[in-house]
């Protein structure tokens, strides 16, 4: 598969074209599969994009509740008694995936994968 370099203005053009992309594939993947599976990374480089996403799904461009996500990291050792608790630790991120994406999401995904 051959890399493609596109240039952007700024963070926002970035996180629009990406959001482009990314739904592209997402409404691809629904019409061909029925479901699409998200690998979804933590971060502050993916929150536009992610904002554009949650926006187009309440557009309805396409359907999130078809949508199963896995996160690719976590951190270990955050305080807490159980794995709620660590979850919603405000360093984690989980909590920070659901302030910055699952929770803009009016019709939440059917599964959603963190470590």
């Amino acid at each position: 598969m051959p890399l493609k370099v596109i240039v952007t203005r700024d963070f926002d053009h970035m996180s629009e074209v990406a959001a482009r992309i990314v739904t592209e594939s997402i409404t691809s993947g629904l019409k061909k599969n029925g479901g699409f599976t998200l690998g979804l990374a933590t971060g502050s480089s993916p929150t536009g994009l992610y904002k554009h996403l949650a926006k187009a799904a309440k557009a309805g461009v396409f359907d999130s509740s078809r949508i199963r996500s896995f996160n690719l990291d976590e951190y270990v050792g955050l305080p807490g008694d159980n794995a709620q608790q660590r979850a919603l630790h405000p360093e984690s991120y989980s909590f920070f995936m659901i302030q910055e994406f699952f929770g803009l999401l009016q019709r939440k995904f059917s599964e959603v994968n963190v470590p």
